[in-house]
Order: structure tokens, then C-alpha cells, then sequence
């Protein structure tokens, strides 16, 4: 084979020419780059026109000898080379026919293009020659990988749920789901397939593992497409290290006695994985960035990564402020610096995933049960506002109370909580502080185990210093000087002689709070 020119461009912006699946195709056969950065820059750049370029197998031979300087009957280097330029013809012919009719099907139907089984395979073998072995429990599915194809070919990136991250050992091939298309005609197409939602560090690990080889997949096939291709192994280490060390997983706060008071739920960190990567695909629409460095930047500068990122837990990006002269005061609605009232809604965290919409649901189904049906429960509702305690015979039901008790401890039980003694009522409490403590820790709430200190009495921090918790209430580090302490203690010394006049009363107020254990000193 003589010199063969690539044209004014160099090889790597003439091989960029090309479509993906047709240097896909022409790489698998063993084309040179060379010879496929000539193909490009004379206008030959994917499969439909590649397949349509000769019009026999002899005018393919007599193409090569004169324009490609490759001729079969010079030497068996040259013969090769030809042969390799065959193959990927007669595949490109047989491809841009089927895929022509899977495209025209898929259209009419509004359904998710597949790739073919055949590809599928070649694909996964062509990754792990040039990749290294991988194991199936770390492979993407098929249907995981169609997926993200077509966000990809749609130009935008989803951020799913770990619950959708299949990997190739864990596809229902039997899930099958009946649709109506947008003519109206009922069908049946192939259902997605889903996992549970990791519940510890090795399954979030392996989740991450599987949509960074599906992602590296995609960036094998499409190397024209220059938004996935600085996705690596080691920007996904990166992230899972951060993800699990700590900054958010390891993250910890602490007493004055330097005692661990409280650690992020296990919920609450799935939900900010997720949040990040919504933020990464934002960065490359708005910044143009490359997914890898996106990604980089939403874990470094995503405002929650930083170990003050309690006070960020209920939404995205900076909380609502109001701008005075001189100064800048931030938002506040009395339930801490958690709370999603201090975001505008569009930017709040719900917590919308499968258990509480099942729970939502589950007790509502509950309760118009005990009150016959959805019209009786509108009309409970009006007579619990109208009638006052005449009127809420419904949620003095000991029956429904327990039902829904039992329906919630359930469920916790389910999402792996200790349920023994959940459901008590610890002496000198009217409430279950077990059942709410758990609730609010699968809530994401930063300050939930302050309900367990009610079993034995909360303090008031006469005998003992109250524990500064800054994941809810901010660290006071300057004061008014009216409002110095010293000065706020002379202030209200003689408020506090008014007490004398009713000692008696105070001192009976006091015991009888301290016999219920309702607080202590």
C-alpha cells in the first residue's frame, strides 16, 4: 500500500467526520484511520451513504486501486486491507436496512430505539478488549444502555435513579407492558427493568460501577461525540471516594464533649448522589462543559459538599436572603436551617421517592377505609373543623391508630430498621418519640434523634450546657449591646424577683413537670 494522503485536515479532525456507528463499524473490521479519514473528508461520513457508495464489490476493489492506492493483487498486506474495507460494506448494507425499518417502527410506536442483540455483544466485547475484563455484575444491561443512548442522541443526559442502573445479571427478561401509542393502538413492548435502592457503600459503589462502563460504552462507540469522552474510571473513583469519605458519608457532627450526636441518613445521601449529577448535566448545557469535568465541578462546588452542609439539606443552591442596605439577611421560617421553607419551591427537596409515596398512599387507602369512602372523609374533615372534638370521632379510631402504626413500622422494617419496641410509648409521654424518630431519620432530617431525649426528659441547660447542634441553628458570634449576656442578665434580674409573689405556685409547677419526666435540670 503506497503513502495515502489524508486530505488539509489532520487524522484526528478528519476521523471526527465521521459518524459513530460508521467508525464504529469500519474499526471493528480493522480499516485504517487513514483510510477512514479519506472516506470522510471526500463527504463519505455514515452508514447510509457508506452502504450506497459502491455499487458491486468489483467497483469497491476498483475504488481502492485508483483513489486509495490499496490494490488486492500487490501484496497480502494490501489484500487485507481491502478484505477489512469489504466486511464493513456488506455489514454497513445489511445495517442501514434494518435499521431503517427498526427506526420507522420505533417512530409509529414512540418507543425507545433497541440496539440489536448482535451489536450488543460486539460492543461489550470491543470495550473489554480495550477497556480489560469486567464483570457481568458491573456490565450495563442492554435495555440500560438503549436508554442512555437515546438521551444521548437527544443531546440530553436524565439524571435516574439508582433504582434504574441494571446491570446485565439483573434484567426481567419477562417484564412486558401494555401501551397505547399516539394513534390510539394497544401494544405490548418490553418493560423496564428496576433493582432496589442501595442500602450501603458496596451497592452504591456497584451502581456507580455500572453507569460508568454503560457511559464509557457509549463514549467507545460515539467517539464523535466529544461531551462523553473525558468519562474515565478515574473521575468515577473520584466520585464514589468523595461520595463515601468525609465529606458525606463520614460526615459527622459532634457534642462539646466531642461525642458523634449525629451522621447523614442513608437516604438523604442517595438523594444528594442524585442531585449531583442533575447538577453535572446542568453544567454542560449551560457551560458547555465535557460530562467528566461537569461532574467534577457539581461535587466540588455544589454548595452542600462543604462539612457546614447540614444547613443545606432542604434545597438546591443558595436559600432565599433579603437584601438590606449594608447587609445581607438570610431567610428563616422557625424550623432550622433544614428546612425547606427557607428555599422557593422550584429549589426545595421533596421526598418523592417510592416509600413515601407508598406510605402517602398506603395510609390514605387506610383512613378511607375506616371512614367510608372519599366523599364520608370530605365530610369528616368539615365536621373536625366545624364541630371540634364533637367532630373527630375518625382519628379517635384505636382501631385505625393501630392499623396505621403497624403500617408504618412495617414499612420501616422493610427499608431495614430495628422495629423491636418502635412502636412504644415511653413512660410520662403521650407520644410514640420511636416511631417519629425513625420516620424523620427516612426523612433526611438532620436533628432527629433530639425526639429520643424525651424518653428520659429533655434539658433546659441549668445543670448542663445545652449542645450546640449547627446542622439546625446557627452559632451566635456577635451581640447588640443591649443584647450582651452580662448586660441581658442585669436586664432582667428584677423580671425574675416578680417571682416571689407566686413561689409557691412555681415550685408546684415545677415537681409536678418533673414527676412526668417531661424535662429535666
Amino acid at each position: 500500500m503506497a503513502g495515502l494522503l489524508v486530505g488539509p485536515r489532520a487524522l484526528g479532525d478528519a476521523l471526527k467526520l465521521g459518524s459513530s456507528d460508521l467508525r464504529f463499524t469500519l474499526s471493528r473490521n480493522d480499516v485504517p484511520d487513514e483510510v477512514q479519514a479519506h472516506f470522510f473528508e471526500n463527504g463519505v461520513t455514515n452508514v447510509n451513504k457508506f452502504s450506497s457508495f459502491f455499487r458491486s464489490e468489483e467497483d469497491l476493489i476498483q475504488v481502492l486501486r485508483d483513489d486509495f492506492n490499496i490494490d488486492a493483487s500487490a501484496s497480502l498486506a494490501d489484500r487485507a486491507q481491502v478484505a477489512s474495507v469489504i466486511c464493513s460494506w456488506k455489514e454497513t448494507i445489511t445495517k442501514a436496512k434494518r435499521q431503517a425499518e427498526v427506526e420507522a417502527e420505533m417512530d409509529s410506536r414512540e418507543w425507545t430505539k433497541p440496539i440489536p442483540v448482535g451489536d450488543y455483544v460486539q460492543l461489550r466485547n470491543f470495550f473489554q478488549k480495550t477497556i480489560g475484563h469486567i464483570e457481568d455484575r458491573v456490565t450495563p444491561a442492554k435495555e440500560y444502555l438503549e436508554k442512555k443512548l437515546q438521551e444521548l442522541e437527544n443531546g440530553e443526559f436524565r439524571a435516574e435513579t439508582l433504582a434504574e442502573v441494571v446491570s446485565k445479571d439483573e434484567i426481567d427478561p419477562d417484564v412486558l407492558v401494555p401501551i397505547f401509542d399516539s394513534k390510539g393502538s394497544l401494544s405490548v413492548k418490553k418493560g423496564s427493568s428496576q433493582v432496589p435502592m442501595p442500602t450501603g457503600p458496596e451497592q452504591l459503589r456497584r451502581r456507580l460501577s455500572v453507569m460508568q462502563n454503560c457511559l464509557m460504552m457509549l463514549a467507545l462507540k460515539h467517539v464523535n461525540r466529544e461531551e462523553i469522552q473525558d468519562v474515565s474510571k478515574d473521575v468515577f473513583d473520584k466520585y464514589k471516594d468523595y461520595l463515601l469519605g468525609d465529606y458525606v458519608w463520614g460526615l459527622s457532627s459532634t457534642d462539646l464533649q466531642g461525642q458523634q450526636i449525629q451522621t447523614p441518613p442513608w437516604s438523604l445521601v442517595l438523594a444528594y448522589e442524585q442531585s449531583i449529577r442533575k447538577r453535572a448535566y446542568n453544567l454542560m448545557t449551560t457551560e458547555k462543559l465535557m460530562l467528566g469535568a461537569a461532574l467534577e465541578k457539581a461535587w466540588k462546588c455544589y454548595p452542600i459538599s462543604q462539612p457546614e452542609g447540614w444547613k443545606l439539606h432542604g434545597g438546591h443552591g443558595e436559600a432565599r436572603k433579603c437584601e438590606v442596605p449594608g447587609k445581607s439577611r438570610m431567610f428563616h421560617d422557625g424550623c432550622g436551617l433544614a428546612s425547606p421553607g427557607r428555599w422557593d419551591i422550584e429549589d426545595r427537596i421533596w421526598n418523592d421517592d417510592g416509600f413515601w409515596k407508598r406510605l402517602r398512599s398506603d395510609s390514605y387507602q387506610l383512613v378511607l377505609q375506616f371512614c367510608g369512602g372519599q366523599q364520608n372523609f370530605d365530610r369528616t374533615c368539615f365536621e373536625m373543623a366545624a364541630k371540634g372534638e364533637a367532630g373527630c370521632n375518625l382519628v379517635q379510631n384505636q382501631e385505625l391508630k393501630d392499623g396505621l402504626v403497624d403500617l408504618w413500622r412495617n414499612m420501616l422494617q422493610q427499608e431495614g430498621y430495628n422495629t423491636a419496641g418502635l412502636a412504644d410509648i415511653a413512660e410520662g409521654q403521650p407520644f410514640r418519640l420511636r416511631l417519629m424518630e425513625a420516620l424523620l431519620d427516612r426523612a433526611g432530617d438532620p436533628d432527629h434523634r433530639f425526639l429520643l431525649q424525651g424518653e428520659k426528659g429533655y434539658p433546659v441547660g441549668v445543670l448542663q450546657p445545652l449542645p450546640r447542634t449547627p446542622h439546625m441553628y446557627e452559632e451566635q458570634t456577635s451581640w447588640k449591646l443591649e443584647d450582651d449576656p452580662y448586660m441581658r442578665s442585669e436586664i432582667w434580674r428584677d423580671n425574675y424577683e416578680s417571682v416571689g409573689d407566686h413561689e409557691i405556685l412555681f415550685e408546684s409547677i415545677l415537681r409536678k413537670n418533673a414527676k412526668r419526666a417531661s424535662w429535666k435540670g
